[in-house]
């Protein structure tokens, strides 16, 4: 098997300049924040899951069934809010990235 030189990968990033290294910063964070929203939406969902339990032992009233399925619904919302910004900006400074270094490699 031959080896993978990481060789043309430096030379793409090396034609690189501060903003496309800010870009690509904040291309990593927010995927890391998307990673992180999908996390926080299984926490949710278990959150849920005690509450219908709670409920259906007639553990907790109507009242704080419904009052906390309403903030659960609120936190999943928020969840998916955020996934989908992270995710966009993930999605639109990757390439752009990447395409300007190469396009600078092209040229010079």
């Amino acid at each position: 098997m031959r080896a993978v030189s990481l060789t043309p990968l430096y030379r793409i990033f090396s034609y690189s300049r501060p903003l496309d290294y800010g870009l690509n910063l904040a291309a990593i964070i927010a995927a890391i924040g998307s990673g992180i929203a999908l996390a926080v939406t299984e926490l949710i969902f278990g959150n849920l899951t005690n509450l219908i339990h709670d409920f259906s032992l007639a553990t907790i009233s109507k009242e704080e069934f419904l009052a906390g399925v309403n903030q659960e619904t609120l936190y999943f919302v928020y969840a998916f809010i955020g996934r989908f910004i992270c995710s966009y900006i993930f999605t639109v400074t990757s390439p752009t990235v990447l395409f300007t270094s190469y396009t600078r490699l092209m040229l010079f």
